[in-house]
């Protein structure tokens, strides 16, 4: 019964080349802007029709994601740091 419940999930990736997260960034625009009808949410970029987030080259991000045959189906990004260092723009950004 676990068995058949864990398998139901996506395997998730890491995505760790410029090529991954450029395509992570294009599917962000993809939902914003074209399925939310969002024209102008935060570092939209619409000549190269992606969302880049200040966040997503630092070294305490990481962007993991999820596919559906050769097509992104999901992604995320995870950011961390110690107790009382987070950058001001997260601390701002989160109410932290």
């Amino acid at each position: 019964m676990l068995i058949d419940f864990l398998t139901r999930f996506e395997k998730v990736y890491i995505a760790e080349t410029l090529e991954e997260k450029e395509e992570v960034y294009r599917m962000r625009y993809q939902v914003y802007v074209i399925e939310l009808n969002n024209a102008n949410p935060s570092n939209v970029d619409h000549a190269k029709k992606w969302i880049k987030d200040s966040q997503d080259d630092s070294k305490d991000s990481i962007i993991l994601y999820t596919t559906s045959g050769e097509v992104l189906s999901g992604t995320m990004r995870i950011d961390s740091f110690r107790y009382g260092e987070a950058s001001a723009e997260m601390r701002e950004r989160f109410s932290l």
